[in-house]
């Protein structure tokens, strides 16, 4: 049978001291690690954040893009259009004047 014997009254004061700071350094290693692993969440969370927001700026350019060939195309048809228009007018107002 093992007893534990402290003879002198100064050692009960040691023990004492030992045993407040290993409950000290326990919480505090626990505080640390809980805010280790609450970094690592917040670090996932700003990742994924990220990504999201890369992938909206990546389809507002794509729209944008689409947008503007939209608009060059619509003012490139309009320039053929207008070009193919004035000779066509040109021809009728000159068929009329000869079928007169």
């Amino acid at each position: 049978m093992h007893t534990f014997v402290i003879a002198d009254s100064r050692n009960w004061i040691a023990l004492a001291a030992f045993f407040i700071t290993a409950i000290t350094v326990g919480q505090l290693s626990a505080r640390a690690r809980t805010r280790a692993e609450e970094a690592e969440r917040g670090r996932r969370e700003i990742e994924r954040l990220y990504e999201q927001l890369r992938e909206a700026f990546e389809q507002a350019s794509h729209a944008e893009a689409l947008r503007q060939s939209e608009a060059l195309k619509s003012a490139l048809l309009d320039a053929v259009t207008h070009d193919i228009r004035t000779p066509l007018t040109s021809i009728k107002a000159s068929v009329y004047d000869a079928a007169r």
